[in-house]
Formats: C-alpha cells, structure tokens, sequence
C-alpha cells in the first residue's frame, strides 16, 4: 500500500517538443473531424429548424452540405487557434494569466474564425434545406439598370 498523497506534477514539456506549424495543424485537422462527424446532427437540426422543408431521413439527407462544411472547418480551425494562441502569448508577456485570460483568448479566437465560420454556416445551411445544391454557384451580371442577374432568372 502507497502512504501518502500521489502528486503529480502538470509538466508542459510536450509544448516545447511541437512547433507551433505542428499545433496549427493538429487544431486545424481537430475542429475539421469533429465537425464532421457531427454533420448529420447538424443536417437534421437544420432542417427541423427550417420552415417548409421536409425531414427525409435518407443518406442522401445526411451529406447535403457536407463539402462546405468540410472544406472550410479546417482553415477555421487553424485560424482560431493561430488567434487563441497569439492572444495567449500576448497575455503572458504581460503576465496576464488565470481563468479570464484563457476566456478572452478564447473569445479572440473565436472572432477570429468566424471570418470563415460566418460564410461557412450561410453556404452550409442553405444546401442542407434544399436552398442551392452544392455545385449552385449565383452568376452574377448586369441586365438592366440596377438589376442583378443570376442563373436562377434564365
């Protein structure tokens, strides 16, 4: 039997063992996988929260939206933690730490994402309800003064 408490001490060597293109990566490739994964829930959220759209529980249901989903989750990741990571780095040098530090960092990285985040979702949502199919991309020209064209029109 041990005697005693067992203390264990938090090291953060595995820090200085990964360069920070390392971390990026990892944080990058996390959020793109967990979104992923969690499609399908988004997919049928989405469209019970639709007025007007049918919920068609089919495969075909589950990936409607997937590619923009996929494609922008990664560099949304690595942008919010690039953001999370120099906002903690700044707050360190001055010696900012603690519970609200780690709050605002991670406040700063989430604005900073949703540079993509923001244009992710509306692209996403609209192709999970049935909005645009994935490959609908508006073309836009002038067609009279002030009017905007798409290929919807033609």
């Amino acid at each position: 039997m041990l005697s005693g408490p067992v203390v264990v001490k938090k090291s953060d060597e595995w820090k200085k063992q990964m360069l920070f293109s390392e971390r990026l990566i990892a944080g990058a490739a996390a959020r793109g996988v967990a979104q992923t994964v969690l499609h399908p829930i988004d997919v049928l959220r989405t469209r019970l929260q639709a007025k007007g759209v049918e919920v068609v529980l089919s495969p075909e249901t589950f990936v409607k939206g997937i590619a923009p989903q996929f494609i922008l989750a990664f560099p949304a990741g690595g942008i919010q933690f690039a953001a999370y990571e120099w906002s903690k780095a700044k707050c360190a040098a001055l010696n900012f730490t603690g519970g609200v530090a780690e709050v605002l960092c991670g406040a700063a990285g989430a604005l900073a994402a949703s540079i993509v985040r923001v244009p992710q979702e509306v692209i996403k949502q609209r192709v999970q309800v049935g909005a645009h199919s994935a490959s609908d991309t508006p073309r836009e020209s002038q067609s009279g003064p002030g009017r905007r064209h798409t290929h919807a029109d033609e």
